[in-house]
């Protein structure tokens, strides 16, 4: 459905350029040189015209010298922003309903990598995917970004962290477990473990954790 929409919003802008083309070889065909070669070659540089001030890449190479296409080439300058909205707005909105279509059930048979030694590593292996293992976090995104792999299987926080560093990678799917994360100390060290203890719940009441999840990995793409 989305690739449907994608591909009438292209039809209506060559289709709004066709109009626009044929109206300002219409008007300037008698008077303008760059219209004066015929139906097929005049409505063809009329719709170079539309395509390029559509576009905002090209002006000055052929412009109307008549009043009425000056009309219409102004009226399209103006329409011009609408139309260039709508298309951008269409491939937004195909691009969100690809990722909505995402999940881990669609990556089956795929390619999938997680970090060696990690719980996700562990699940990956009684998954039906083709599982690769990474030493290191580094390979594993390279691997991704190079489509080597498929889906990558991260810690929440991590793959939060990442995919707010590079929009081409997109979480998806649920969180497909819960793990806590803890500070080791050694056993009987009481001491230290009061002061880490007391120093997180101040970090907490201070709502420092609740900022640095919305500084590092809240992100409106998400």
């Amino acid at each position: 459905m989305g690739g449907w929409n994608v591909v009438q919003a292209v039809l209506r802008v060559l289709l709004s350029s066709v109009v626009v083309g044929s109206l300002i070889w219409w008007f300037e065909r008698q008077h303008n040189p760059h219209f004066q070669h015929g139906a097929v070659r005049g409505i063809g540089q009329g719709i170079w015209f539309a395509i390029v001030t559509l576009g905002t890449f090209g002006y000055g190479d052929v412009t109307p010298v008549r009043l009425p296409g000056r009309l219409v080439a102004v009226l399209w300058m103006a329409v011009s922003f609408f139309v260039l909205a709508d298309f951008i707005a269409t491939l937004t909105a195909a691009r969100q309903a690809s990722i909505a279509s995402l999940t881990p059930e669609s990556l089956r048979g795929e390619a999938v990598g997680a970090i060696a030694g990690t719980t996700g590593n562990q699940f990956l292996r009684t998954q039906p995917y083709q599982p690769s293992s990474f030493d290191a976090m580094d390979g594993a995104l390279a691997a991704l970004a190079e489509g080597e792999i498929s889906g990558l299987i991260l810690d929440e926080p991590t793959a939060k962290y990442h995919a707010s560093l590079d929009p081409t990678f997109l979480l998806v799917g649920e969180r497909l477990n819960r793990e806590d994360y803890g500070i080791a100390v050694q056993e009987g060290d009481r001491v230290l473990l009061e002061s880490i203890n007391r120093t997180l719940l101040e970090l907490q009441q201070r709502n420092i954790f609740a900022e640095l999840d919305r500084r590092w990995f809240q992100q409106g793409a998400l």
